[in-house]
């Protein structure tokens, strides 16, 4: 009886670090594709400046003109 007690709680202990280590590796995949989705999105914006940059450039030029050094 007793050994049964005790393979019982083995088990139980062997499921509950066994559930742990799949939890563990489901947040560590999270964070993975949030730094991932970060990444991209940076990326993304960093672009969209980019892109702002140049109209305010070509408005300016429409404007204003070219602006001749001479």
């Amino acid at each position: 009886m007793k050994n049964s007690v005790y393979l019982g709680i083995i088990c139980l202990l062997i499921g509950l670090i066994l559930l742990m280590m799949k939890f563990n590796f489901d947040v560590l995949d999270l964070r993975n594709e949030i730094n991932y989705e970060l990444i991209v999105r940076d990326k993304k914006i960093e672009e969209l400046e980019k892109e702002i940059r140049i109209l305010k450039t070509d408005v300016h030029v429409i404007r204003y003109g070219f602006e001749v050094e001479e």
